[in-house]
């Protein structure tokens, strides 16, 4: 962490045997010493440049920290003393901040145009590295005891400190334009953590043990270790042919491509597709299950079990099995009362396809007589009984059923008034009888709102 290197032709160098360092440039072959810093007491610890390369800090066991001119190399700013040594120095994208970390647990962020103090906070470890998220508004910061933070700016708070981690993270780096950031650790492995939530998405094992260095050069991964050795990753290895697969809901074929490339189940078209096909798996989920198709119930639902959602739901499934082989057989022999009490008590079966089937017969019978009835509500009484009987055992449709022989002037005046858009007319009349909430129409309405 004391060596550094900017994204232009300077890198820095300490002397491990004294307070000095060198910044040396690389415009030259061999590499030739630009500046030195000597404005420490003690070894520097931790340095960096800015992303632009205009600024440069350092920190040292000293306890202090220091801003230059990455230009000249002299020195701007000195940040307020620590009681202990620096653990960590991070710019924010625009210059606009740096974070300062010292090993007694507290963290100063800096106001560089303002040059002010904005806020400090406390971590319950020391705080190994950071970055500058969404907008700059926020920090997101690792621990040496395994944490995983957020921090937020304007409201002078972490927001989250969760114990992600079993080994000591050690540096990080951002995936571009996401909500992904790849941490390195002590150990043989680096976790992508999602900081939306604050979790690890997955974790991959390397060859080697202690990550020390991470950086993302044109969609190339470069993992550098302790002992030296380097690993190279391609963000973008399949990547056409995974996005073909995606676009086609061949996800099938995109689970190949992710397990060669792990980092492609990072792509939002890919959670984007597979989410909205997940209501089409749950269908077929449950209809395998019910007529006991030679169908491997778990390909199906693999790759939706990355999602805590969709594993919830897909448990239930499981866990409520003897009922869906219930609702399909009572709605084969008719005994519609038990199969609308069975989705009642477990309404993630409202998708069984029979079921639908079932609410589709209901719909369009409803709808056959309420035209009977608008026609001659006398000759439809009888007629409408016929029709509607097997729903008489349902005590939500019979309620309906009722309702539109005795009432059948506000059925139709609820209907007038969402067909001339008398909504707030609409809305009382369901408030004053409920039943009207209970039709189809009702959840039209509800969805035009939307």
């Amino acid at each position: 962490k004391a060596t550094s290197f900017s994204n232009g032709a300077l890198f820095f160098y300490p002397d491990p045997d004294s307070s000095l360092g060198r910044v040396f440039s690389t415009m030259a072959s061999p590499p030739f010493i630009q500046s030195t810093i000597a404005e420490h007491n003690a070894p520097v610890e931790v340095s960096t440049f800015s992303e632009d390369v205009g600024l440069f800090a350092t920190g040292a066991a000293d306890g202090r920290a220091y801003i230059y001119d990455a230009d000249t190399m002299k020195y701007i700013i000195a940040l307020p003393p620590k009681p202990d040594y620096i653990s960590n120095l991070t710019f924010s994208n625009v210059n606009k901040y740096l974070l300062s970390s010292s090993f007694d647990h507290t963290n100063t962020l800096y106001n560089i145009q303002m040059a002010v103090v904005q806020s400090s906070f406390i971590t319950n470890d020391v705080l190994e590295a950071a970055l500058f998220i969404r907008n700059e508004k926020y920090i997101y910061y690792i621990l040496r005891n395994g944490g995983s933070g957020i921090y937020n700016i304007q409201a002078h708070k972490v927001e989250s400190e969760n114990n992600l981690f079993p080994a000591w993270p050690t540096t990080l780096v951002a995936i571009n334009e996401s909500p992904y950031i790849i941490v390195g650790t002590k150990s043989n492995k680096i976790y992508v953590v999602n900081y939306d939530t604050n979790s690890i998405e997955f974790s991959i094992t390397l060859s080697f043990k202690e990550v020390s260095a991470l950086k993302i050069y044109n969609n190339l991964l470069y993992i550098g270790s302790c002992d030296g050795d380097i690993q190279v990753v391609d963000l973008d290895a399949y990547k056409d042919q995974f996005i073909l697969a995606t676009k086609l809901k061949n996800f099938s074929d995109a689970n190949k491509y992710i397990e060669k490339n792990i980092f492609l189940q990072l792509n939002p078209l890919y959670t984007k597709t597979l989410l909205q096909n997940w209501d089409q798996v749950v269908v077929k989920i449950i209809d395998v299950i019910a007529q006991k198709e030679n169908v491997k119930v778990e390909e199906l639902v693999q790759p939706y079990l990355q999602f805590d959602e969709c594993k919830k739901l897909y448990d239930a499934i499981l866990l409520n099995e003897t009922y869906i082989f219930l609702l399909y057989d009572a709605i084969e022999s008719r005994n519609f009362a038990q199969a609308y009490s069975i989705v009642q008590k477990l309404p993630f079966l409202n998708v069984a396809t029979p079921f639908m089937q079932l609410e589709k017969h209901w719909n369009n019978t409803y709808i056959k007589v309420k035209e009977n009835v608008r026609k001659d509500p006398i000759r439809a009484q009888k007629s409408a009984e016929m029709l509607l009987l097997p729903f008489f055992k349902v005590p939500s449709k019979k309620e309906m059923i009722m309702f539109l022989l005795k009432s059948p002037q506000l059925v139709f005046e609820s209907e007038l008034a969402v067909k001339e858009k008398k909504f707030e007319h609409y809305f009382n009349l369901c408030k004053t009888y409920p039943v009207l909430a209970e039709t189809s129409l009702y959840e039209k309405v509800i969805k035009f709102g939307k």
